[in-house]
């Protein structure tokens, strides 16, 4: 018959306690000691760990901050329209789009520009 998790559980300190009472006096005062020096000297885990989260909290939010504000912004360009093409294709190097800029034109007058 198996048995479940908490009747092992209870059958397993019922043990141990019992146990615990052959022990002589002497060794039961020495683990005690020794126990609570461990203990003096264990430090709780967080405290080493414990500038990691807001020194993270931290650097994400001043990459934000960088991101937000160093990083320069996108502009729509303003200007004449005529002028707008040539430059847009001036700055990008293409010159067949400079050859074709009469084409355009010509559709944008009779009205197939998109």
């Amino acid at each position: 018959m198996p048995v479940r998790d908490d009747e092992f559980a209870a059958l397993l300190k019922r043990t141990l306690d019992a146990d615990t009472h052959d022990i002589d006096p002497s060794t039961v005062q020495e683990l005690s000691r020794l126990r609570t020096a461990v203990l003096a000297k264990k430090q709780p885990q967080y405290q080493r760990y414990g500038m990691l989260v807001p020194g993270f909290a931290f650097g994400a939010a001043a990459l934000g901050v960088v991101a937000l504000v160093g990083l320069p912004q996108q502009s729509v360009p303003r200007g004449n329209p005529e002028t707008l093409l040539t430059e847009l294709a001036l700055e990008e190097d293409d010159i067949e789009l400079v050859e074709d800029l009469d084409f355009y034109r010509w559709l944008e007058a009779n009205g197939y520009a998109g």
